[in-house]
């Protein structure tokens, strides 16, 4: 009886690929429904249900039950925010309850390497980083991978689509009222960030509504400082946004990609002689909620769920290393990000 890819048992079943893994290894939270729906689909590409647990179950050992967690850069945001800390604490625990080591660093340069990943004494790589050094990702390319950032190459990835978080933001601001509409970002640098702008772009110009784009042109702070200059930032999103406020027909719903940048421009705004809830709404993203937590009103922000986008890296990493995927292609896996409402009052802003 041949052995079907997980992959094509997700995509007939209409499921993710965490549950068809969950269904063929035998563990708990998964429907009733759902385990049948992955049956019939192994059923209809000829596979038997029984047999392909018995294979991902019994399928190959790892060599040396360990894995590394490798952070490829030192990008202050990455390494602080929340979401990061989340994923980070995701993979950590998926590989714990799979009994395996988990070794975790920041890496810079191939001489930086963990000694047990220069001695190839892991079975597979958790990778990390918006600008990795490109020497570095190639010495890293014989290991499987998995990326938990954004990344096109050497690897699956688990991530929180971006166009799924532009697409949050822009029906959120259109259903609270605004028909002119701006996004905001300090940081282009950033490739997941930028990202979600380009989406936002698109999704605006598809439905016909005027968007302004308050963009610098490259970060004025070092993002690889253990201590980032917030002053700096401050004053390059002042002056991003300042001529976008003062215009005749100025925007009144903002879209902004990091939450900490939202908490810079509610100290921002009332200088320039505006408020948010009463001038304006803002949206941010990635759930920060600490960082939100004493803004008024507070701001709505769209939460990116780091501990699933960890979990999921390591399912896929040892789905590729048990021999339960085996396509030579790249997999990407969208984690469903989600939208948390915030409290200024609906319908001030409707025209």
């Amino acid at each position: 009886m041949k052995k079907i890819p997980i992959s094509r048992i997700a995509a007939e079943a209409g499921v993710s690929l965490a549950t068809v893994s969950r269904v063929l290894n035998r563990r708990p939270g998964v429907s009733p429904e759902l385990e049948k729906a992955v049956q019939t689909a192994i059923r209809k590409h000829g596979g038997d249900p029984a047999e392909q647990c018995r294979s991902a179950s019994g399928g190959r050992r790892l060599r040396h039950g360990a894995i590394a967690l490798l952070l490829l850069a030192e990008d202050c945001f990455l390494t602080y925010s929340s979401v990061a800390q989340k994923s980070f604490h995701g993979v950590i625990c998926a590989a714990r309850e799979n009994h395996l080591s988990c070794i975790h660093g920041i890496v810079r340069s191939g001489g930086e390497l963990p000694p047990a990943v220069r001695q190839h004494k892991v079975d597979g790589l958790i990778l990390a980083g918006q600008t990795p050094d490109r020497a570095l990702v190639e010495a890293l390319a014989d290991f499987p991978a998995c990326w938990i950032t954004s990344h096109s190459e050497n690897g699956d990835s688990a991530l929180a689509g971006n166009d799924r978080i532009a697409r949050l933001a822009l029906d959120y601001l259109v259903r609270r009222g605004h028909r002119r509409l701006a996004y905001v970002n300090a940081l282009p640098e950033i490739t997941a960030i930028r990202t979600r702008g380009e989406y936002f772009q698109f999704f605006a110009e598809k439905a016909g509504i005027r968007t302004e784009f308050c963009v610098a042109r490259r970060a004025a702070i070092d993002l690889s400082s253990s201590e980032p200059d917030l002053a700096a930032l401050e004053r390059s999103l002042e002056e991003l946004i300042a001529p976008c406020l003062n215009a005749p027909d100025r925007p009144s719903g903002f879209f902004v990609p990091m939450d900490f940048q939202v908490a810079l421009l509610y100290r921002i705004l009332p200088r320039l002689g505006f408020l948010p809830g009463r001038d304006l709404e803002i949206i941010g993203c990635d759930g920060e909620l600490a960082a939100l937590a004493g803004l008024s009103p507070r701001p709505a922000t769209i939460e990116i769920p780091g501990d699933a986008i960890g979990r999921q890296a390591v399912e896929q990493l040892l789905q590729r290393l048990t021999g339960q995927e085996h396509t030579p292609h790249r997999i990407d896996i969208v984690i469903e990000p989600r939208l948390i409402e915030g409290d200024a009052p609906a319908g001030v802003f409707r025209s």
